[in-house]
C-alpha cells in the first residue's frame, strides 16, 4: 500500500496515534519509517522516542530520525521529497480557527501543499481502542480513484472494521436543493435514475474489485463536494475518511472561495486520508 512513511513528530499527545498507524503500516508491507521533528527536542523528549518505537515493536533498522530547527512547514516537506515518502502522518487539531484558517498553520498549509499522501489523525481517537470501526472512501470511477478504494479495503481489513462505506459525490446544478427540500414528481424521478446508475457503477466496482471480505455499503449524496462528505462523515460516525489529494497548490481564493477540500481542512470530520498519487 505504501512503502515509505513518515511521521511529524511533535512530541505531543497524538504521538501514540502515530507511531500505532506506523506500526500497522509497516505490518502491512511498508519497508521504511522516517521521523521527523521540526525543532530542538529536549533531552526528556529525545529519551521517548526510543520508548515509543519499543513499545509498538518498530525495528530501530527501518528508522531514520530527522531533526530540524528550520521552518517547520519546510522540513517536512523536503524531508519527504528528500526520502521520496509515500504517506506523512501527521496531528492536527479537529478545528482551525478563523486567524490561523486566512494565515495557514503548519498542519494546514502542509494538507494544501503536501508533496505526498498525508494521514491526519485527529486528537479525540484515543490509543487502545478500535480506532477505524468505519471508514468512508470518496469515490471517484477513474484509475486512480479505484487504487484509493483499494488502499481504503486494505486498512478496512488491517483495523477489523465493521463497514467501508463507498461515498459517490455528486454535483448536479439545482438537484442538490430539491433532494433536500423536496421537488416535483419530475426531479423526484431524475434523482432515482441517478442514483439507480450510480449504485450499478458503484456495485460493478466493488465486484471488480473483489470488496468481499468486510461489509461494503454504498451511499449517493448530492450538493457541494467537500462540504457535503464533511457532513455525511459527521452525521454517519465516520471514523476515517478517505479522499484523492488536490492535484494543485491551494491558495488564498481557494479559502475565500472555498475549494472542495477546504471544506474538510477547516474542521476535520473525524481522522482524514488523502491520498496523492506519485508522478
Amino acid at each position: 500500500m505504501f512503502k515509505t512513511i513518515a511521521i511529524a513528530l511533535a512530541y505531543s499527545p497524538t504521538s501514540h496515534l502515530l507511531f500505532r498507524e506506523a506500526k500497522n503500516l509497516l505490518d502491512s508491507g511498508a519497508t521504511k519509517l522516517v521521523i521527523i521533528h521540526a525543532g530542538q527536542a529536549a533531552e526528556t523528549q529525545k529519551k521517548m522516542l526510543p520508548e515509543l518505537t519499543a513499545q509498538y515493536g518498530i525495528d530501530d533498522a527501518l528508522v531514520t530520525y530527522i531533526e530540524s530547527s528550520d521552518d517547520p512547514e519546510q522540513v517536512m516537506k523536503k524531508s519527504c521529497k528528500t526520502h521520496d515518502v509515500d504517506v506523512l502522518l501527521m496531528g492536527a487539531q479537529v478545528k482551525e480557527g478563523v486567524l490561523s484558517y486566512y494565515s495557514g498553520s503548519m498542519a494546514r498549509n502542509i494538507m494544501r501543499d503536501s508533496p505526498c499522501s498525508l494521514f491526519i489523525l485527529v486528537p479525540d481517537i484515543r490509543a487502545g481502542q478500535q480506532t477505524f470501526e468505519k471508514i468512508c472512501v470518496s469515490v471517484e470511477f477513474s484509475p486512480e480513484g479505484e487504487d484509493i478504494v483499494r488502499k481504503a479495503y486494505q486498512l478496512a481489513l488491517q483495523h477489523g472494521s465493521r463497514e467501508l462505506v463507498l461515498l459517490r459525490e455528486l454535483m448536479v446544478p439545482g438537484l442538490a436543493i430539491t433532494v433536500h427540500d423536496g421537488g416535483s414528481n419530475e426531479t423526484e424521478e431524475l434523482r432515482l435514475q441517478w442514483e439507480d446508475t450510480e449504485n450499478k457503477k458503484l456495485e460493478m466496482l466493488a465486484r471488480e474489485l473483489k470488496l468481499t471480505d468486510v461489509r461494503v455499503r454504498f451511499r449517493i449524496i448530492y450538493g457541494k463536494k467537500g462540504f457535503e462528505a464533511n457532513r455525511f462523515a459527521r452525521e454517519e460516525g465516520v471514523n476515517l475518511l478517505i479522499v484523492q489529494a488536490q492535484k494543485r497548490k491551494f491558495k488564498l481564493m481557494d479559502r475565500i472561495f472555498q475549494h472542495d477540500q477546504e471544506f474538510l481542512y477547516k474542521e476535520l470530520p473525524c481522522s482524514l486520508l488523502c491520498v496523492k498519487e506519485k508522478p
